[in-house]
């Protein structure tokens, strides 16, 4: 027996970020950031921001050292990690490109710092792009919250254990969607 494992061409796969796509987030908005406070940032800066103990899920220096890499081939950043990194029109393009595809659960993997990423550099992004990530972070929270309303009732679930576990995590995942949702309110009021 095999099981269907491809994610369905309209949705993104539900087990969570690509850690190397949240690098790349991460680090193309380190470095709109920097550019735009006169502080390029550096590849030193970039491993001690994504190895940071308290996330659930950190990579290994050789795949930040290899996103680097890449994203200088690919013209996204200019300079020298160890003299400071500059994001490139490029970069910027590519950056507003990744903040508003679809997300992965939030709950999973890099799911939670993926999250943290993304509205760590909300700010950058203008108006429509700046809602469209957003918005796709909600979308996220709402397809985690029916998952888990969907596991609830299932007859795994059923024991008291397993089922007070559950509990939590749907608790959990409503208070995301309500944070983001407010979050969005907010993007809205300030258009007005």
């Amino acid at each position: 027996m095999t099981l269907h494992t491809a994610p369905s061409p309209s949705t993104p796969c539900r087990l969570g970020e690509r850690i190397q796509d949240v690098l790349w987030l991460m680090t193309l908005g380190a470095a709109w950031r920097g550019l735009e406070s006169g502080e390029p940032i550096t590849g030193s800066q970039i491993l001690q921001a994504a190895r940071v103990p308290s996330l659930s899920c950190s990579p290994c220096p050789d795949v930040i050292v290899a996103c680097l890499e890449e994203m200088l081939r690919c013209d996204c950043l200019i300079g020298d990690p160890c003299q400071g990194l500059t994001i490139t029109g490029q970069g910027k393009e590519v950056f507003a490109r990744l903040m508003g595809e679809p997300a992965a659960s939030l709950r999973i993997g890099a799911g939670r710092l993926a999250v943290r990423v993304r509205l760590a550099f909300l700010d950058l992004l203008d108006g429509e792009a700046r809602c469209a990530a957003l918005d796709a972070l909600i979308a996220a929270a709402e397809d985690d919250l029916a998952l888990l309303s969907t596991g609830l009732n299932e007859s795994a679930w059923s024991g008291p254990f397993g089922g007070s576990w559950a509990v939590r995590d749907m608790a959990s995942a409503s208070q995301d969607l309500r944070t983001l949702g407010s979050l969005r309110s907010l993007l809205a009021t300030a258009a007005a």
